[in-house]
This record gives structure tokens, sequence and C-alpha cells, in this order.
């Protein structure tokens, strides 16, 4: 492996260290807020997750096509471009195979040029790489078979999975994220993150830290105090589900 491909991998997990989703300004999004929006609860069973990421396959990449049609679009100039607070969305369940939640932010997306129809396509590209348990640590070889399934993008292997394999626990997810991200987003000026249950609690472990170091409390039980106090405030994190981190982020150029 290339050191150019080492640098792709560790650049993400570099800037992940950096975030924290327990930011006082992080707005969080779970699957009552899908329910809510489309009136009934969204089937995630594994077959329809397929069934909707296939479909969307067809609509948004075309036979033959290796890239989303959307990534041929140029942002437009003559959105704001804007910045809004960050978004958390939860997965669905504690299975990671039954994806993320179908949420448009009409308010907060529109500003940077993405519609409603580039989202939801963009959601069941990450929700078809979720269902495949299969591809989550597999070998590239694995992920060739799946290529000529056509349930995967050789372009996702090609031009990321094959840097991020053995760097990171899920590099099917983290390369649909990152194509996302420098194909289509980041010229956007957004910038999506994935996050497993062990980032969250490195995090949580990490704001409770800051957290006792700024109360300036001494001693066990003011620290125990404390500590329950921060809990109690972030009990809306789960301790055992993933996350999807959108930010704005300064534009890019589209990355060759």
């Amino acid at each position: 492996m290339s050191d150019k491909a080492s640098v792709s991998a560790e650049e993400i997990i570099a800037v992940k260290k950096r975030l924290s989703i327990f930011h006082s300004s992080i707005r969080f999004v779970d699957r009552s807020d899908e329910t809510r929006v489309h009136g009934t609860k969204v089937s995630a069973g594994i077959g329809h997750q397929i069934f909707r990421g296939i479909k969307n396959r067809i609509k948004n990449h075309g036979k033959g096509a290796i890239i989303p049609t959307q990534f041929r679009r140029k942002p437009s100039p003559q959105a704001p471009y804007s910045t809004f607070a960050p978004i958390c969305i939860e997965a669905r369940s504690d299975s990671l195979k039954r994806g993320f939640p179908l949420v448009y932010f009409p308010q907060d997306l529109s500003r940077h040029d993405v519609p409603p129809a580039d989202w939801a396509s963009f959601v069941h590209d990450i929700n078809l790489a979720c269902t495949n348990n299969e591809l989550i640590n597999a070998s590239v070889g694995k992920l060739m078979n799946f290529v000529s399934l056509g349930f995967i993008s050789g372009y996702i292997v090609g031009a990321y999975v094959e840097k991020l394999i053995s760097h990171m626990e899920h590099p099917i997810i983290e390369g649909v994220i990152s194509m996302w991200n420098s194909k289509y987003f980041q010229p956007r000026g957004l910038r999506l993150f994935f996050f497993t249950p062990e980032d969250v609690q490195k995090q949580r472990e990490a704001a409770i830290t800051n957290y006792l170091q700024q109360s300036g409390v001494s001693g066990g039980f003011s620290k125990f105090i404390k500590e329950r106090e921060w809990k109690k405030h972030h009990r809306h994190v789960s301790k055992s589900k993933f996350y999807l981190l959108i930010m704005c982020v300064p534009r890019k150029p589209v990355s060759e």
C-alpha cells in the first residue's frame, strides 16, 4: 500500500479525533424524526434496505455508470453556502445493518445546493453499504465479489476502499462517505463524518474529563456529582449506536 493511501486513512482518523458529538451546538436527529417527517415508521429491514439501495443505484448511477450522476452537477454559484449548527444523525438501531434514517434538512442543506433527491441518494448509498455486513472488515478480494454483483461500485473500491482497508474498521462505509465528501459535499461547503460506538466512547471520556477540569472540582464525591450531572445532560447520546455528523467547512474544488 502506498504512502498516499496511508495518508488518506490517517487524515480521516486525525480529523475525527478533533471532533466531538458532545458539543453543545450539535443538533441530534434519530428515527423518531424520520417517522414524524414521513408520517409513518419507515421499514428498516435488510430486504427493504437492499431494494432501496439497488433502486437508487439504477436511478442515479445509470447502466454501467460507476459514479452517481449527482457528482457531475457543479455547485450552484447562486447558493448562499451559509453556515449552520452541526447535525448528528443517529443510526436506526444498534445494528448497523439497519442504516440511518432518511431525514432532509431543508433550512440547512438547501443553502448548500443539496436538494432532497441528492440527499436521499447519499443516504441510500450509505444504507446499502451498511446492509452488506460481510463487507465490514472484508478483504479486497471479497469486496471485488460484491463489485461483480453490482452492490458496490468499482469506483469506490478502486479509489477509496483499497486506501482504507487496512486502516479503518468499516472501510466500505468510510469509502462511500469519502467519495461523497470529495466529489459532492466539500465543494458545497459540507463534510460528513462516521462515528462508531467506540469513537463515541472515547469522545465521552474526553468530554467528561474536560468538563471536570473546567468545573474546577476536587475530591472524589464532588467529581462523582459533576460527572453524574454531565451524563444526565447527555443521556440522549447512545453508547451502542453509530452516528453521522454533518458539518459546514470551507468549500473545496472537486477532487480528481
